[in-house]
Formats: C-alpha cells, sequence, structure tokens
C-alpha cells in the first residue's frame, strides 16, 4: 500500500507509456499490483519494435532508477532520465543542467497525459 498527495491507499490501472514524436501509446495498463520497475525493459523492447530503433532517452519516475534498469539501458547507449547513483556532485555543468531540465519537460508532458485520462477527458489532446 502507497500512496500519493497525502493518502495512505492509491486507487486506479497503472499505465505504462511509449512518446513517440509527441504522440503517446498505451503499452501497458494493469489493475494489479507490481513494481513499475520491473516493466522498464519490456517497454523500452516495445518501443524498439514500434519503432525499429531503441530511445536515444528514457524519462522515468525514480521508482524505475534501479541499478540493474540503469546498467541495462547503458548496455544498449539509452540515456536514463534523473540524477545519478551514488552522492550527489559538488558541480554540475551547464550542459548536464541544460539537459536535465529538457527530460523534465518531456517527462512532464507524458504525466499531462496520464492526467487527462485520469480526469476522463480521452478526446483532449492538448
Amino acid at each position: 500500500m502507497r500512496g500519493k498527495a497525502g493518502t495512505a491507499v492509491e486507487f486506479g490501472a497503472k499505465l505504462s507509456a511509449i512518446c513517440v514524436d509527441g504522440y503517446v501509446f498505451l503499452s501497458r495498463i494493469s489493475w494489479d499490483n507490481f513494481n513499475e520497475s520491473v516493466d522498464l525493459k519490456d517497454q523500452i523492447e516495445a518501443y524498439k519494435e514500434l519503432t525499429g530503433a531503441y530511445p536515444e532517452s528514457v524519462h522515468v519516475d525514480k521508482i524505475y532508477r534501479t541499478h540493474s534498469n540503469r546498467i541495462w539501458c547503458k548496455e544498449r547507449g539509452i540515456r536514463m532520465s534523473g540524477p545519478h547513483d551514488g552522492r550527489p556532485r559538488l558541480s554540475v555543468s551547464k550542459e548536464t543542467s541544460k539537459q536535465a531540465l529538457e527530460d523534465e519537460k518531456i517527462r512532464n508532458a507524458i504525466e499531462g497525459k496520464f492526467g487527462t485520462c485520469e480526469n476522463g477527458d480521452l478526446a483532449s489532446t492538448e
């Protein structure tokens, strides 16, 4: 049991989505309780099947940033959004900061689509 926004329990389906050229494709929906981190590799493989290539980067919640998922992505040349493993770095380059900001913009767009679905407005394209 874990919740969001001050609630002890969260209800509803878990969704996994793929974003290609601004279009969001639902690749998994499940009402079962499972740890989403085990789903990342399948989602990336689904993206590869859809597009013919691995993505340049993946934009994920903290739960997906496991050590094994990071290694798996690195072996395939896929950049994973979010902070690196280990201690925070004392100084971060401008390029790294700019990339992190761009990654968050992409992730926010996907989260926005989830919010649209939760509100029942499936016809919205904004």
